[in-house]
């Protein structure tokens, strides 16, 4: 009997430290996700501030004091058919499982923290009526559409898709490549996939 006990005992440890292990690495892969997302929105935010005419900045104040982003999941960006350029190929693997996983909507904005002159919401259906529509509106300034996140096994190397424009006739779409290096995200290159 005691050694039944003991037995059940175990398992009993076992199982909880699996739950804290499990809980701990969701933990990690959330907070890697909010703070790529957060870098994404930044580094988009440049191309965004000042108006662009023929290809050619023009010194003049940004489009607002405050940029507004909507952001959404959306995994209709995947296309199997995709390339990487040589410069991009040790990321190939996580752009073939990046059609394998598992979709969740689950961008949280409260959790993807505070940027300076940016305000993010969420994308609502009025919102994608504005960007299907082409017509000019005061309600966002850039949409954004991601993709999940591919991580690699070592998770310090991420990739992701993201559709980004003020509406569906002035869009660009966009592969980013990512590296963790000390615990901090950096954007190593970009390759875009389409214009409209």
């Amino acid at each position: 009997m005691c050694v039944i006990k003991n037995y059940f005992k175990y398992i009993r440890y076992s199982l909880f430290i699996l739950i804290i292990i499990s809980c701990t690495n969701n933990t990690s892969i959330n907070n890697d996700a909010n703070q790529i997302i957060s870098l994404v929105i930044n580094e988009l935010s440049q191309i965004y501030q000042k108006p662009l005419v023929l290809n050619k900045e023009i010194e003049k104040e940004p489009l607002a004091k405050e940029l507004i982003f909507v952001l959404e999941r959306n995994m209709n960006l995947i296309s199997k058919n995709l390339v990487l350029k040589k410069n991009n190929q040790e990321y190939q693997e996580l752009l073939n499982n990046l059609s394998n996983l598992k979709f969740k909507n689950d961008i949280n904005i409260k959790e993807i923290g505070v940027i300076k002159g940016i305000k993010i919401l969420k994308l609502t259906d009025e919102h994608i009526e504005i960007i299907k529509s082409g017509k000019s509106h005061n309600s966002f300034d850039v949409f954004l559409l991601f993709s999940m996140i591919s991580f690699n096994d070592n998770n310090d190397k991420a990739l992701l898709i993201v559709n980004h424009g003020t509406s569906s006739l002035a869009s660009s779409m966009d592969i980013f490549f990512l590296k963790k290096k000390n615990n901090i995200w950096k954007i190593l290159n970009t390759q875009n996939i389409s214009i409209s």
